[in-house]
């Protein structure tokens, strides 16, 4: 009996991986960047803070696009260059982010710069790893596989009913991400008023 053919982990035929990792990849170059324009301005604390959520929002998409990678390299789909080169990447900038929570200047020169540069090109070294299929076309029209989505969510009445399901839900967290004042006595100030 033929067993089935392993397949990256994908959503639409698209790897996960792939998807997921230019976010690390821009935010730890995105922290470098922030850290060198800290240093040229003086001193001011507005790069310092971006530099610190830059590495907090790579270190939380690197590390899902790590659990990913690991498990499609245990099931021997892809080597380990890639998954050892995000570790290393990620290790870094965790230490980094431990070294910009000090206090201004000591955050970002020195210590942290070096941080910066090491982790940054870390991460763009993963962007050389050959892709999981080289061979697949990147679909310039995004409007065709959506509508071919929807077809097939349409077709499977458990899929449809998951969909109409949650978006509610979804619709709910969008209104209550704008903040239409749902807290208790919670009073709009126009600016200058």
């Amino acid at each position: 009996m033929a067993g089935r053919p392993v397949r990256v982990i994908a959503i639409a035929d698209h790897p996960v991986y792939a998807m997921l990792l230019p976010i690390p990849v821009v935010c730890f170059i995105g922290a470098l960047l922030t850290d060198l324009a800290y240093l040229n301005s003086d001193g001011n604390l507005l790069w310092a803070n971006f530099s610190s959520w830059l590495l907090a929002a790579g270190l939380l998409f690197g590390a899902i696009a790590g659990i990913v990678l690991l498990i499609d390299v245990l099931r021997g789909i892809r080597g380990w260059w890639a998954f050892l080169l995000l570790l290393a990447a990620w290790i870094v900038e965790l230490i980094n982010s431990f070294v910009h929570a000090r206090d201004g200047w000591t955050a970002v020169a020195g210590t942290g710069l070096v941080l910066s540069i090491i982790g940054a090109l870390a991460s763009s070294l993963i962007a050389w790893l050959p892709p999981a299929d080289p061979a697949k076309p990147f679909p310039w029209n995004p409007i065709t596989p959506l509508i071919e989505n929807l077809r097939v969510m349409l077709r499977s009445r458990p899929l449809a009913l998951a969909v109409m399901g949650i978006a509610p839900f979804c619709g709910a967290s969008a209104l209550l991400g704008m903040g239409f004042g749902l807290k208790a006595g919670a009073t709009h100030r126009w600016p200058g008023s």
